[in-house]
């Protein structure tokens, strides 16, 4: 009669302890893992973009060869030349034309520097026409015509050009493109 209780006991598996709480750990110390390589090389990068050299970043090396070719002037309180205005124009996108028949986009993000803070409100006045001749110039641009370091910049160079005619070369003394993605 005691025999089979304990036949019983013996027979049954003893009782496994559950890994889920292992998992858990195992991929919060994954997650913290993560978290801290990606602040560490989000400072890392911040501070070697700083230190790196110009021309280094694609696009941008156009614009500071351009910069370059101008006299160097001390900057003021609004980052451009001293006597100059900087103003940023929200974000632009346009269709692009594509042979192979699929949409593709173009974003461009343009700063206008102003001869002297006193000509924002006469920008203001032709932001309206300002801003529909980047958006003509940007849709009337082919796939093609986006790829490669030379059509970058002289997408710069017509986004210079068109911002020129509209408001009036007295007015604008240089365009920046600070974004430009292609789709």
């Amino acid at each position: 009669m005691s025999d089979k209780p304990n036949e019983e006991a013996a027979a049954a598996p003893p009782a496994k302890k559950s890994k889920m709480p292992i998992i858990v750990m195992g991929v919060g110390v994954v997650s913290l893992l993560g978290a801290g390589a990606t602040v560490f090389l989000g400072h890392s990068s911040a501070k070697a973009e700083k230190k790196a050299p110009k021309g280094e970043h694609g696009e941008a090396a156009g614009e500071e060869e351009h910069a370059e070719e101008e006299e160097e002037e001390p900057a003021d309180a609004h980052g451009g030349a001293k006597g100059a205005f900087n103003q940023k124009l929200d974000p632009f996108i346009a269709n692009l034309t594509s042979e192979d028949g699929e949409m593709h986009y173009i974003k461009c993000s343009v700063i206008v520097e102003l001869r002297g803070e006193s000509e924002a409100p006469k920008l203001e006045k032709k932001l309206p026409r300002i801003r529909q001749d980047i958006l003509l110039y940007l849709a009337s641009l082919s796939m093609a015509q986006t790829e490669g370091g030379e059509n970058k910049r002289k997408i710069r160079e017509g986004l210079d050009a068109t911002v020129k005619a509209a408001a009036g070369k007295a007015l604008i003394k240089n365009t920046y493109v600070v974004e430009l993605v292609i789709q």
